[in-house]
């Protein structure tokens, strides 16, 4: 840009220079300091035209308003910018009355703002320029015949592009002008103040208030209207004059400002009605519709969006792009930024996306961009959720076709195949390439006639679906019969276009049907069978009558049962020609046991017998009695298999109708073993029982333990009571209960006593010691030997939690013992006989259950009671210790209630009785 700049600063002059240098090296500046030079640098400017001229308003000589009359005068194609003083406002004004483009104030950082102010200025005056060449059409109302020839001959000598109109009095300038609504003739309205009749004021009322009518008024007035003029500004009109020297210089550019302004705002009023007609359709738009600043914040949100992703218009605008594609405003895996530079395809292009409702769902969405002028991103929204929803509905119905097990194939009018699925090619052998372009006929068998396909054809035609059995040829030649369903297809007219075709293959199911009415005799007879088995019986008996039942179908010629562990297996019974090979009651060899059990795990099967070596003489005798082939069925009990039903085939000729019967002669091997089942299964759990308590004995993985029993009067420790400690953790009371289960109850009992006998040593020798046995203990007679030779004083505390079928007979094997030993009722409360154990035994002590114990202190009902059985025991002169105390509060409540003695947490915890102690004599009790 090559700018004239008049500046008699040579201060200022300077700075301007270097700091456009500086930040505008694009600018061209051309410094002088007086009008005279300028008008000079001007004159000499047309091999070198400048662009635009910065003009300070005061110079030595004159001042940058004479500068700007002769430029505009002249009609020089210059933009021109006034540099004024900070108190100099009235002078900008008056240069932007004069034609000037801008003007800027010797303030502040003025020379920053410079080059911006130069490049506006030029821009502005060139598209003013543009429009100036446009004849501008002004009705002038001017009673005086002389200033009206000066204003005509001034205009057309100096802005011919000025089209003057001129009338005498203001009626007749209404008469020229339209009625409300119509377009006018003229661009702008020149009048004079002073005009004959209707003054200027009261024309535009008439013009602005009456007629409303969108025309720019500029007013001429004398010296000393202002006040005038100010009443008409008031009114409406866009600026006024006064009939000073030089005015007719200023009014070209007045009455194209005048123009220029009522365009501009008849403009911004269009601009404000389409906004406003934008922001109605926005509002209204059935897709929703976002607005967001350059940083991606939004700043627009339709009601649309809003009842889309269910945020309000304030939530959404207080949020930013990033804040709808993830967590915490991040894109998620399926997302991109969508600030203008991150979009990808530019800005235009159309996306799906997945943005994130209030309710923390996401929501599938296509969005469409526009980048606005003002560098604003618009995304319209459309919710594709349906959309999507019925792609997938349309994929799922594809992917169903392509792999249902039925062959769906399509044929268009003339019976061209145009479509077939996969499993067309697996029910007829033919690839979709070989098919699809072919005659349907190509699968004709030949065996139904034309007149049965004509039928089909009719019927689907008229919009029935027929469905039957047609039997058709593979590609090998091989016929296939299938069950078929036949359907018209239309297009969306509703014109006819072809069939569909589905065909299910029901070759193999015809030729099973015979198979299945032989098999339903079979299990008719086997169900008989069955019904004579007694599943009461032991194992071995039931086995026996299953093999004996199976022996009597057709083609059995042997049939076995074997119960199986994991290391070994035995022989339950054997029926038919193989009972001479291998008897019942013999042991299986290692490797076949294993073996049978390896391939039980998978189910029924059937196989050839063939001898291993590893079988030995068992092996070698089955081969021997000619076994051809068998089936296996493994019995199966709540822990896996137990065993194998056996049946087998001696004549060759017969193998195959035994694998074909598998099914149902699994099925009554299954049942069978289903009745084996639960023998085998406790049997070996017995066994098992019985070596892990056997290895307890053995090892004697135990430990006695000790927990004293407590005077609550005074905390003197009488007795101790000896526990039992299992090394792998199993609580006491279980391990008893398998261990009677197992058999080895009384010797477990007799071990865990001997031990505890030998270490209570180890305790005070004035406390008695406590030893928990069963009635089974005492019926043995094992008691009176165990306790020989103890001179420690004894208590034998009988269990309540086992049942005591004869008490005399209890009390007699008891009364050898009584009184060297004291007898004690365990668990008083728990168990099965309640008090009937302390009526029927008269023990010396009674020992309260903890049930009845724990928490004793708030609950009055079982204070109560045990109040009772206290009065009880001091009647019937029974020691009372209360079991289980582990609070203050419970052990005050029990002294309380005068229950003597007590045991628990608080007195004591149990002591292993292998350690030195501390073995007290007292325990603290309180007062």
């Amino acid at each position: 840009m090559r700018v004239l700049y008049v500046e008699d600063n040579p201060l200022d002059a300077d700075l301007t220079r270097r700091a456009l240098h500086a930040t505008a090296p694009e600018i061209d500046l051309q410094l002088v300091g007086t009008q005279r030079e300028a008008l000079d640098r001007l004159g000499q400017a047309t091999r070198a035209p400048f662009d635009a001229a910065l003009l300070d308003a005061r110079l030595p000589d004159g001042g940058g308003l004479a500068i700007l009359a002769h430029i505009r005068l002249h009609g020089l194609p210059l933009a021109v910018v006034v540099v004024t003083g900070s108190s100099d406002e009235a002078t900008a004004v008056a240069a932007l009355k004069a034609g000037a483009d801008d003007y800027v104030v010797k303030r502040g950082d003025y020379i920053r703002r410079l080059p911006l102010t130069l490049e506006s200025a030029l821009q502005r005056f060139r598209a003013e320029a543009t429009t100036r060449r446009r004849p501008l059409r002004v009705l002038y109302a001017e009673h005086s015949a002389a200033d009206l020839d000066l204003t005509a001959r001034h205009l057309a000598q100096h802005a011919p592009h000025i089209h003057l109109q001129s009338v005498r009095s203001a009626e007749e300038m209404l008469n020229q002008l339209p009625v409300e609504g119509e377009d006018p003739d003229h661009d702008v309205l020149l009048l004079d103040y002073r005009l004959p009749g209707m003054n200027a004021l009261e024309a535009l009322k008439e013009i602005y208030e009456v007629r409303r009518l969108p025309l720019p008024a500029v007013l001429v007035t004398g010296q000393g209207d202002d006040d005038v003029a100010a009443q008409t500004l008031r009114l409406g009109a866009t600026d006024y004059l006064a009939k000073r020297d030089g005015y007719l210089f200023q009014l070209p550019t007045m009455l194209q400002n005048a123009f220029h302004r009522a365009q501009y705002l008849r403009e911004e009023e269009a601009l404000r009605a389409s906004e406003e007609r934008f922001r109605a359709l926005v509002m209204q738009a059935p897709d929703g519709i976002l607005l967001s600043d350059r940083g991606g914040r939004f700043v627009e949100a339709n009601p649309a969006i809003c009842r889309m992703l269910g945020y309000t218009r304030d939530e959404l605008l207080a949020m930013s792009s990033g804040d709808l594609l993830g967590p915490g405003g991040q894109p998620g895996p399926e997302t991109v930024d969508e600030r203008p530079a991150s979009l990808p395809g530019g800005v235009g292009s159309v996306a799906e996306r997945r943005y994130r409702r209030k309710d923390g769902l996401t929501l599938p969405v296509e969005v469409s961009f526009t980048h606005l002028p003002d560098g604003r991103l618009q995304r319209n929204v459309r919710d594709i959720s349906v959309r999507l929803a019925a792609e997938a509905e349309r994929a799922r119905l594809v992917s169903a076709v392509e792999q249902t097990a039925d062959s769906i194939w399509m044929q268009d009018v003339d019976g061209i195949v145009t479509y077939a699925n996969p499993a067309f090619t697996r029910v007829y052998g033919y690839d979709a390439a070989e098919i699809v372009g072919q005659f349907a006929g190509i699968v004709d068998s030949g065996v139904q006639g034309e007149a049965f396909f004509a039928t089909i054809w009719a019927s689907a035609k008229s919009g029935r679906t027929w469905s039957g059995t047609i039997v058709n040829r593979r590609k090998d030649g091989s016929l296939v019969e299938v069950e078929a369903v036949i359907s018209a297809i239309h297009d969306a007219d509703g014109q006819f276009t072809g069939f569909v075709q589905s065909d299910r293959d029901v070759t193999r199911e015809r030729e099973l049907e015979g198979a299945l009415e032989r098999e339903a005799r079979e299990r008719e007879t086997i169900e008989a069978s069955l019904a004579r088995i007694d599943p009461a019986t032991s194992p071995e008996e039931i086995a026996a009558a299953a093999c004996a039942e199976l022996t009597q179908l057709a083609g059995i010629d042997s049939a076995w049962a074997v119960g199986l562990s994991h290391d070994h297996g035995r022989v339950l019974a054997v029926a038919g020609v193989g009972a001479g090979a291998f008897p019942a009651g013999q042991r299986l060899p290692e490797a076949l046991a294993a073996t049978l059990f390896d391939r039980a795990e998978t189910g029924p099967w059937a196989q050839r017998w063939r001898g291993r070596p590893e079988f030995g003489t068992f092996g070698e005798a089955i081969t021997a009695a000619g076994l051809h082939t068998v089936i296996m069925a493994p019995p199966r009990g709540a822990h896996g298999v137990v065993g194998v039903i056996g049946l087998g085939v001696h004549d060759p000729a017969n193998a195959d109708g035994l694998v074909a019967r598998l099914p149902a002669l699994a099925t009554f091997g299954s049942i069978i073993g289903a009745l084996v089942a639960p023998g085998l299964e406790s049997r070996t759990r017995e066994q098992d029982q019985q070596a892990a308590i056997q290895a307890i004995l053995d090892s004697s993985s135990f430990v006695p333990f000790f927990q004293p029993v407590v005077d609550l009067r005074d905390g003197t420790i009488v007795g101790y009571e000896a526990l039992s400690r299992f090394s792998d953790g199993v609580p006491p009371d279980a391990r008893f209960a398998a261990a009677h289960r197992a058999g080895l109850g009384i010797e477990l009992e007799m071990a865990t006593l001997t031990a505890a006998i030998e270490a209570a040593a180890v305790l005070p020798p004035t406390a008695y010691l406590s030893l928990n046995v069963s009635p089974r203990l005492v019926h043995a007679g094992s008691i009176g030997p165990l306790l020989a030779g103890v001179e420690r004083p004894i208590a034998l505390e009988i269990t309540e939690h086992t049942a005591i079928d004869d008490y005399a007979e209890l009390r007699r094997e008891l009364a050898d013992l009584v009184p060297a030993v004291r007898l004690a009722v365990d668990d008083a409360g728990a168990g099965y006989a309640s008090f009937r154990h302390i009526l029927e035994l008269a023990p010396a002590t009674v020992k309260v259950d903890m049930g009845l114990i724990r928490g004793i202190d708030g609950d009055p009902a079982r204070q109560a009671l045990l109040a009772g059985m206290a009065d009880f025991a001091v009647k019937r002169r029974i020691q009372l210790v209360a079991e289980g105390i582990e609070t203050t509060a419970e052990l005050e409540a029990l002294r309380a209630l005068a229950v003597p003695f007590g045991q628990g947490y608080l007195l004591g915890r149990p002591q292993d009785g292998r350690g030195p102690g501390p073995w007290p004599a007292r325990v603290a009790v309180g007062d």
